[in-house]
């Protein structure tokens, strides 16, 4: 099984439910699942709303393409569309970080807004 570390965002209203809605149906798509808390976070580089946020980590025997698409396939279910994501509208934002020892998106794995519920993970 791999170790993987996803980031989870939302800034449509009620963003902290839809977070927690992605961290209820994540932990049935990963073994030994940990979350953080959803905290809030304010716009960074192109945003400009406010995010609700949290960090999730768990195993999984998918590789990193079928997670990549289970985590794209919920965004699509949950109302994400390319123009939305144009204008900063983001119903809900799943992102694979880190695939086993690679972290694949070292802008998200050093920004705030993802390090903030990293470090609240218990080691997994």
């Amino acid at each position: 099984m791999t170790r993987v570390v996803i980031g989870i965002g939302s800034n449509v209203d009620p963003s902290d439910h839809r977070v927690a809605k992605a961290i209820d149906y994540l932990r049935t798509a990963l073994d030994k699942a940990v979350s953080s808390s959803v905290y809030g976070t304010q716009p960074e580089g192109d945003a400009h709303y406010p995010y609700s946020n949290a960090v999730i980590a768990g195993y999984t025997d998918l590789t990193r393409h079928e997670i990549i698409n289970l985590l794209k396939r919920y965004e699509a279910d949950n109302g994400r569309t390319p123009a939305q994501k144009a204008v900063d509208i983001v119903p809900i934002d799943l992102d694979l970080v880190v695939y086993g020892e690679e972290i694949l998106r070292p802008g998200d794995f050093n920004a705030s807004y993802f390090m903030t519920g990293y470090r609240q993970l218990e080691p997994v």
